[in-house]
C-alpha cells in the first residue's frame, strides 16, 4: 500500500507528461505517456552527380557554380568519401584543346574543393574532352551543358575515372 506522500506525488505527476517517482525504499519509476523523441535520421550520402558549368572557352568557376561546390562540400562532411570529378567541353574547338580545356575546369574544380576541406587525396579528376557530350551536337556546336565538370562520389569513383578515360581515348 502507498503512503500518503507517495499518491500526492503521483497525482502531482498527472499534470505533466513524463515524471519520475520515488517510492519509499529508493524505487523510481517513471510515468506518463510521452516517450523520448526519435533520434534523428542518419543522413543519406549523396552520390551526385552534382554539376558545375563553364562560359565558352573558359576554366573560371562562376559564383553560380561555386554555390553548386559548396553543396558538393556539405555532402562530403556528411558523407566522407572518393570524389570523383570529370571535366568535359563543346564540340567548338579542336579536339586536343577540348581535352586540355576539360581537365583545367576539373583541376579548378579540385582545387575549390581542396580549399574548402576536402583531402586532395580523395579526389580524383578525369578530363574527357568533347567525347561524353550531355547533349549531342554536331562537330563545332557550342552547347552550354556539355561545358561541365560532373562531380560523384563513392568508393567506385576513382573506377568511373579510370573507365571514363579509357573510353574517352
Amino acid at each position: 500500500m502507498l503512503s500518503l506522500a507517495a499518491l500526492l506525488l503521483i497525482q502531482a505527476s498527472l499534470a505533466v507528461d513524463q515524471a519520475t517517482l520515488l517510492i519509499p525504499g529508493g524505487i523510481r519509476s517513471t510515468v506518463g505517456g510521452a516517450q523520448s523523441p526519435a533520434p534523428p535520421p542518419i543522413p543519406a550520402c549523396l552520390a551526385g552527380p552534382f554539376m558545375v558549368y563553364f562560359d565558352w572557352a573558359n576554366d573560371e568557376i562562376r559564383a553560380q557554380a561555386q554555390a553548386v561546390l559548396d553543396r558538393v562540400v556539405s555532402a562530403y562532411q556528411v558523407c566522407p568519401q572518393a570524389v570523383m570529378m570529370a571535366g568535359h567541353a563543346d564540340r567548338s574547338g579542336p579536339a586536343q584543346y577540348n581535352v586540355g580545356l576539360s581537365e583545367r575546369r576539373a583541376a579548378n574544380v579540385r582545387a575549390y574543393l581542396a580549399r574548402r576541406g576536402i583531402p586532395d587525396g580523395v579526389m580524383t579528376i578525369v578530363a574527357l574532352g568533347e567525347s561524353r557530350p550531355q547533349i549531342d551536337t554536331a562537330d563545332g556546336v557550342r552547347d552550354p551543358l556539355n561545358r561541365r565538370v560532373e562531380i560523384t562520389f563513392g568508393p567506385a569513383s576513382g573506377e568511373m575515372a579510370q573507365r571514363a578515360a579509357s573510353a574517352g581515348r
